[in-house]
């Protein structure tokens, strides 16, 4: 078995585990066994059983940001808001249509607990990822929509962010309810947008004035 191989092998493993068992089951006796290697292969290849989870969360979330900014970067410049968050939220229905496609939702939902509840080296990896992708996004988002101010903007996308782990978190099987009460991607795609457009796009608020 090559080097790179090997470094897959693994891989595959630690998602079949956490697939099955959550994070709890990713410990290093268990990963190399299902592995098929001894621990000083983890080692080498990822430094440790953090470097291995940040790397298996990385097989996803690269491609995933990487289909963002594409979608992105192909906008019409009089995109208005509602495209823009196509472009943010398509990337995450697909990979969950795929995952529940491949009969891997129990992967789903442990990709969404995994960054509802990060661990330190997650959060890490989450901040390096994410961060750049969201100043794009915001500073797009911010040309449709002037009269957001951009903590308020900041802030809705955060909580758009939040819907879509939770998505994730909640992923039903195959044959279990259709995601967003919706058969297909295009239509779940839709349905999403519709309801982040609203609230991202909604009149700021404006504070109440205090009693005397």
């Amino acid at each position: 078995m090559t080097s790179s191989s090997t470094r897959e092998s693994i891989l595959d493993a630690t998602e079949r585990l956490a697939a099955s068992g959550g994070t709890d089951a990713l410990s290093l006796r268990s990963i190399t066994r299902e592995a098929g290697v001894n621990v000083a292969a983890i080692h080498y290849h990822f430094g440790g059983r953090d470097g291995l989870m940040r790397a298996m969360l990385d097989r996803h979330v690269a491609p995933l940001n990487a289909r963002r900014l594409a979608l992105l970067d192909g906008l019409d410049e009089a995109a208005g808001p509602a495209a823009v968050l196509e472009a943010f939220l398509r990337p995450d229905l697909e990979l969950i249509d795929r995952l529940r496609r491949d009969g891997r939702a129990s992967l789903t939902r442990f990709l969404g607990e995994a960054y509802a509840r990060p661990t330190p080296e997650v959060a890490a990896l989450m901040a390096a990822q994410f961060h750049p992708v969201a100043e794009a996004f915001l500073a797009r988002l911010a040309g449709c929509l002037p009269e957001v101010p951009p903590a308020e903007l900041r802030l809705r996308l955060g909580l758009v962010v939040a819907v879509v782990q939770g998505l994730f978190a909640e992923a039903p099987d195959l044959d279990g309810p259709a995601l967003l009460g919706a058969d297909t991607l295009d239509e779940q795609v839709r349905r999403l947008v519709s309801f982040a457009a609203g609230g991202v796009g909604a009149p700021a608020a404006t504070p109440h004035a205090r009693r005397p």
